[in-house]
């Protein structure tokens, strides 16, 4: 989370300079003088209305951020989740499990006792989507894989979640 905020106030500060500069370019496009503490100021204004707004629509990816990154080995509750269960044909070690998945994923938490893997999409601040997340449960004895996918922005991108389910199929195929 807190990679994510870094990298998120970045993005902002960048912005508020591109901003900046292309107002005060606009300026001198058109032959006007330049007030730069007054771009500075209302560029300012602009970014913080952005960041604001877009914090209040990303609510519920902060509330599936915290569950994703504590350290509650229980299934999620989340809208727009999709269970599956895996049958793999042959025994295969967790840690080799947990490889796999950290060489595609984000894995957010892991406990080792319990064979539970939370792992989400590896996202940047420049993409337009928060991706996906799913909780795995590991039961070598069975030779099973319990998984619960969820899209990280609400049920409007279920479809990311669909995305990761057929990716961590196609995974489990080769293992």
């Amino acid at each position: 989370m807190k990679k994510l905020v870094k990298s998120k106030f970045v993005y902002y500060l960048v912005m508020w300079i591109v901003f900046t500069g292309v107002f005060i370019l606009i300026d001198i496009v058109r032959g006007r003088d330049i007030d730069l503490l007054e771009k500075i100021i209302f560029c300012f204004a602009i970014i913080t209305l952005m960041a604001l707004f877009e914090t209040l629509g990303n609510y519920s990816v902060f509330s599936r951020i915290k569950y994703l990154e504590n350290n509650e080995i229980e299934k999620p509750s989340m809208k727009g989740a999709i269970s599956s269960v895996i049958v793999l044909s042959q025994q295969v070690d967790f840690s080799r499990l947990k490889n796999e998945i950290a060489s595609k994923w984000l894995i957010t938490f892991f406990d080792d006792t319990s064979h539970v893997i939370k792992f989400r999409d590896k996202v940047s601040c420049f993409t337009n989507t928060w991706g996906a997340a799913a909780w795995l449960k590991f039961d070598n004895d069975n030779r099973k894989i319990h998984l619960e996918y969820f899209p990280m922005a609400g049920i409007q991108h279920k479809e990311l979640a669909l995305i990761m389910r057929m990716e961590i199929e196609e995974l489990f195929e080769t293992l």
